[in-house]
């Protein structure tokens, strides 16, 4: 019966036929009793009825199935466990430790509270272990909205839901636990349902989705780049055969799942900025279909647990809040790059000046170009917002969530897998997505929502219990009482604004102010600050973030007086210091720079920052043997400054020991080889010292990080014209990149250059024409020097001789 099921099945069932074996009649066939020759196909009977194939097939994948379920019962009977219940095949983590902790009440009785080693991320929280009888248990999962952020759980949904549902149903004793833990994704939502589902709950709501993206991890290891293998594997999960095989064969170790911190490791908290995030639409896929395994095994552990489910989708703020991170498409040359940048600096122009339809004209040329940078989209929301296109702007608002690389808001392919994942399971489902749109000015959320890019203000907290009590009201869980009306909604959140701490409140602004100024969105990392001073008073940390905010604005005066305010509070913070001795040195102001510098370091002596910072000060007073002392420090204190390593370069280069300034550049980039201005001098010196091939390939780097540095684009082409060696000689190239450099800035350095470029492609007329030009420049600035070599190389031209260098 399996053989005639067919191969397909295999996979399923964890039965293999035998390799390349195929399966024919012939296998079913037994030779006749002492015979050597071949099978004979037996007979049948006369009367005997003769089945069909595809009866056959009917029989045997019957047969296969109920052999399957019989097993699946034997295997639940001998108590083994579907493998989804207790294990993600997809990651796995560094340890565990429990989030509740039993501690006996004052009769002695076991309370679980949420354990002292995990409140960094969880509100306390307390409740019976034992369920009283007539109790009503209800689990909040997810993220920070869960947790309530920026609030904490007194003004959460789940807070909202604890004061509601008993003036909504006085009939029940309503017990409301809120599990969301700041940051948590859904796989590691998943583990904390693992741990409650002993508690015996009745009611799980999960509110998840915007922190998927959140920790660096990869599938690439066990999984193909699709996500058909881990639908697949997500199926195989729900099964006691494929369990019980696991268990007996064991894990692949050749490919093991990628392996997380036993707490969340946000890239956002090891990195300087979002520019850590890149786009890997391959690697999205998979943390999508991830994120709906996660959902279906939550579903299921529920389940097992008797509870029921209910799945929100989180909304986010479209409209007042951009995109973290936008990126070019792949494929987009540096000169489209340009283009691009060009049509959109027009954009913001017209912008300012309300001319509208000529912003939108500009961006559908800048769409033309790239459609997958994510600021263009939501300039478009703006723009058609301000035009009164509203379903335009709100589809352009979501296009900008879409493509934003550092997606600290869940994209639409989340909320599509909440309902899809509702639907195929018969769970509850609150869109709260969809209502907070409806209910929002042209429909499109922002800040009357939101505080920031996707925590709801208490209004909103409050909106979503109400609406989860209507959804259990329809489920029959909830049973309005005859005082059910508006007065007492209410009188409830009177109570539940009146508990609302104002210094935790403004701590939250002050942390969401913070990850904003991370994500380099100044504007609104310094309105959150605003309103967290407005509740903390002087508070050090926040003036100092507000000082950041101004400084990158290029506000100096109003970044040093935010930095003097903090430091007024507290004296003695390193950190603080070094920002306004920064602040101070760019403002030209070198002697408060130094004066700040030093107490940073009096406080602080190993911050290599602090180090550099002095390095630099001193070269730009041209101390430079106290600036090679200071940079060497600093790299003595923290061995990844390539800024400091460039900065030898640069001085050793200028005491024309370029032996030491070629290693001090190798250094650098070797720590980071993304740094232009280290490929562009480095290929200088490698120049001068005769490497001609080696220049060349550093001010091709160059070139392909910064487009449009003239130096690199004028030296490029002038070896490329001119090289002493003919091999290294590509006049075509040297032409084109000429070009450039005199469209850019056409001075007799690069005028000069273009003029040996059309030489060396033997277009003299061209060549004496341009260094002409270049002559007169010369001569204009007093160049003399330089005007009698231009003079020469035009003698060359006008005999039809192309300039070359001397080996």
């Amino acid at each position: 019966a399996w053989c005639l099921a067919g191969t397909e099945l295999s996979a399923g069932c964890g039965f293999v036929c035998g390799p390349n074996h195929p399966i024919s009649t012939i296998d079913m066939i037994d030779p006749k009793p002492g015979s050597n020759g071949p099978p004979q196909a037996s007979q049948p009977r006369a009367g005997q009825p003769v089945l069909s194939g595809y009866k056959k097939l009917v029989f045997a994948l019957a047969t296969t199935g109920l052999f399957l379920l019989a097993l699946e019962l034997v295997l639940a009977i001998a108590g083994v466990r579907p493998l989804i219940y207790s294990e993600d095949p997809f990651v796995s983590f560094t340890g565990r430790s429990a989030l509740f902790v039993p501690r006996p009440d004052a009769a002695g009785q076991p309370v679980m509270t949420t354990a002292p080693n995990r409140r960094q991320y969880f509100n306390l929280q307390r409740f019976e272990r034992d369920k009283r009888p007539g109790t009503y248990r209800i689990f909040t999962l997810g993220g920070s909205t869960t947790y309530g952020r920026p609030y904490d759980d007194k003004a959460s949904f789940s807070g909202w839901l604890r004061r509601l549902l008993p003036a909504a149903d006085p009939s029940r004793n309503w017990q409301v636990i809120n599990a969301g833990g700041i940051s948590y994704a859904s796989y590691r939502v998943a583990v904390v349902l693992e741990e409650l589902i002993q508690y015996k709950p009745d009611l799980i709501i999960i509110y998840t989705g915007h922190n998927e993206f959140l920790e660096r991890r990869s599938y690439v290891d066990n999984l193909e780049r699709t996500t058909l293998p881990m639908r697949v594997a997500g199926m195989l999960a729900h099964t006691r055969i494929y369990t019980a095989a696991r268990g007996f064969i064991g894990p692949d170790r050749k490919s093991p799942a990628p392996t997380l911190n036993a707490e969340v490791d946000a890239i956002l908290d090891r990195s300087i900025g979002p520019a850590e995030y890149r786009r890997d639409d391959a690697l999205r896929e998979q943390i999508i279909a991830h994120f709906r395994f996660n959902l279906d095994r939550m579903v299921t552990m529920a389940r097992s647990a008797g509870a029921e489910v209910v799945l929100v989708t989180p909304g986010s703020n479209l409209k007042d809040c951009s995109p973290f991170r936008s990126q070019h498409s792949n494929n987009l040359n540096p000169q489209m790059a340009r283009q691009f940048q060009q049509f959109m600096s027009q954009v913001r122009r017209a912008e300012r000046n309300h001319q509208f339809e000529d912003a939108l004209a500009g961006l559908d040329q800048a769409t033309a170009i790239d459609d997958r940078y994510a600021q263009l989209h939501f300039q478009r929301g703006r723009v058609l917002y301000a035009l009164g296109r509203y379903e335009d702007a709100k589809a352009a608002f979501g296009r900008a969530v879409e493509e934003d690389i550092c997606p600290l808001r869940a994209p639409g392919s989340i909320t599509e897998v909440l309902l899809e994942v509702a639907a195929a399971r018969g769970v509850m489902l609150v869109d709260f997505a969809r209502s907070l749109e409806v209910t929002a000015e042209h429909g499109i959320p922002g800040t009357g929502q939101f505080i920031d890019h996707v925590h709801p203000t208490l209004g909103g907290y409050r909106k979503l219990a109400l609406q989860l009590i209507d959804t259990l009201a329809d489920r029959g869980i909830v049973t309005f009482s005859d005082h059910w009306h508006q007065a007492t909604i209410d009188a409830v959140a009177r109570e539940v604004e009146s508990l609302v701490d104002p210094i935790r409140h403004g701590q939250a602004l002050r942390t969401l102010a913070r990850v904003f100024a991370w994500a380099g969105k100044h504007d609104q990392a310094l309105g959150l600050a605003r309103q967290a001073l407005a509740v903390l008073s002087d508070d050090p940390e926040t003036h100092s973030l507000m000082g950041r905010s101004h400084a990158a604005r290029g506000e100096l005066d109003k970044a040093i007086e935010h930095y003097q305010r903090s430091l007024a509070i507290d004296p003695d913070s390193a950190l603080v210091n070094k920002y306004l001795g920064a602040t101070f040195q760019l403002s030209g102001d070198l002697a408060q720079a130094l004066r700040h510098y030093e107490r940073g370091l009096e406080l602080q002596p190993d911050d290599g920052e602090t180090h550099y910072n002095l390095g630099t000060l001193r070269q730009e007073q041209g101390q430079f043997d106290e600036a090679v002392k200071h940079y060497h420090d600093a790299i003595g204190k923290q061995s990844d400054l390539a800024e400091a390593h460039h900065n030898l370069g640069r001085i050793s280069a200028l005491k024309n020991e370029f032996g030491e300034a070629i290693r001090s550049y190798r250094r650098a980039l070797a720590i980071n080889s993304n740094f232009a201005l280290v490929h562009e001098q480095l290929a200088e010196l490698l120049l001068r010292s005769g490497q001609f091939e080696q220049a060349i390939w550093h001010y091709e780097r160059c070139l392909e990080l910064t487009p449009d540095s003239t130096v690199a684009l004028n030296s490029l082409a002038w070896v490329l014209a001119t090289g002493p060696d003919a091999r290294l000689v590509r006049p075509d190239e040297a032409l084109r990149l000429a070009k450039r450099a005199a469209a850019l800035t056409a001075n007799a350095s690069v005028l000069d250059t273009l003029a040996a470029a059309y030489a060396a492609s033997g277009q003299f007329d061209q060549a004496v024409s341009a260094g002409r030009q270049a002559l007169a420049l010369a001569v204009k600035v007093q160049a003399m020097e330089f005007a009698e070599l231009v003079r020469d190389r035009i003698r060359l031209y006008q005999q039809k001789r192309p300039y070359r260098q001397m080996p």
